[in-house]
């Protein structure tokens, strides 16, 4: 399950299906250097996205790989 308090690497890591949520949300996480030590809320309050509707989305995608 992912949180708030997670790295954006170690999502995309252990979860490559989370990258076009990302890109969903308008966040070019690969490309940043924030993805490397920003956490799913950080990055979200950077770029105004609310934390918590891309938390249920990214969970979505990987129930949908599980």
């Amino acid at each position: 399950m992912i949180t708030k308090d997670m790295l954006i690497k170690d999502i995309v890591e252990k979860y490559p299906q989370t990258l076009p949520i990302f890109g969903q949300f308008r966040m070019g996480c690969l490309g940043c250097s924030g993805a490397l030590f920003e956490t799913v809320e950080q990055g979200a309050n950077a770029h105004g996205i609310n934390a918590d509707e891309m938390v249920r989305a990214l969970n979505e995608a990987i129930k949908k790989r599980a």
